[in-house]
């Protein structure tokens, strides 16, 4: 992947936010309290990721393995690793980010079977050892199209045969705004790719406070095909 102002903003953003947890945690999630953001977690988590309907092709998740793509201030990966056995989780963070992320993790949970990786070390997990993978709201914040393929070329390598993947992904709407910037796009478009030209002007015209839009939008269907290359698609 090659870091540009988008990366950018995402690895600065947690990291000067760090010296307070609950601002650390509002940086990713819109929280009042870190009571809040386990709340939300829990909600997220249960409702919108690992539902229901993915037992019939996983199974009891207790002794299963668990990778979360984009694991940001651990709301998600917290639940994670109470219900699956051991919980990966990799973003792009920088060490202290990380650092302040398992602090998050061992005040409201534990970090004994969660382990968090920033992108460049994924290698430190093997080959078909995933039994459920997922991402929620997480690759609309991507520069580029190119770095949805590199994950779902992780998720090929390390997903166990049998193995299942949620991934969320953002729909190109009728405006697209970058803060108060209107983006002009083909409205044939099958993605849509924000310049980092365009987020580096809003992030500095608004200081750089919370500055977490969406940057990466793909047609539902472009997105089924671009999965469908590598996996069957369940739903």
């Amino acid at each position: 992947m090659n870091e540009n102002y988008i990366e950018k903003n995402w690895i600065s953003g947690p990291r000067e936010n760090k010296s307070d947890m609950l601002r650390y945690q509002q940086w990713f999630d819109s929280c009042r309290s870190l009571d809040e953001c386990v709340a939300n977690g829990v909600v997220d988590f249960t409702h919108k990721i690992f539902t229901k309907d993915l037992y019939e092709h996983l199974g009891d998740p207790r002794g299963k393995t668990s990778l979360e793509i984009g694991f940001g201030g651990g709301r998600l990966v917290n639940i994670a690793a109470k219900i699956f056995k051991k919980s990966y989780g990799v973003d792009l963070l920088d060490a202290g980010s990380i650092l302040k992320t398992r602090e998050f993790l061992a005040t409201v949970g534990n970090t004994r079977n969660v382990e968090l990786l920033n992108y460049s070390d994924v290698n430190k997990i093997d080959n078909e050892s995933i039994d459920f993978a997922y991402s929620f709201i997480v690759f609309q914040h991507f520069s580029d199209i190119s770095v949805v393929e590199e994950y779902l070329k992780l998720l090929k390598r390390v997903l166990k045969p049998g193995g299942v993947a949620k991934l969320f992904a953002k729909n190109i709407p009728e405006k697209v705004f970058i803060g108060r910037y209107q983006i002009q796009y083909n409205p044939e478009a099958q993605f849509l790719e924000i310049p980092p030209h365009a987020m580096k002007k809003e992030v500095e015209a608004s200081g750089g406070e919370r500055c977490r839009y969406s940057t990466l939008f793909i047609r539902p269907e472009h997105f089924k095909k671009m999965i469908s290359e590598h996996f069957q698609v369940l739903d």
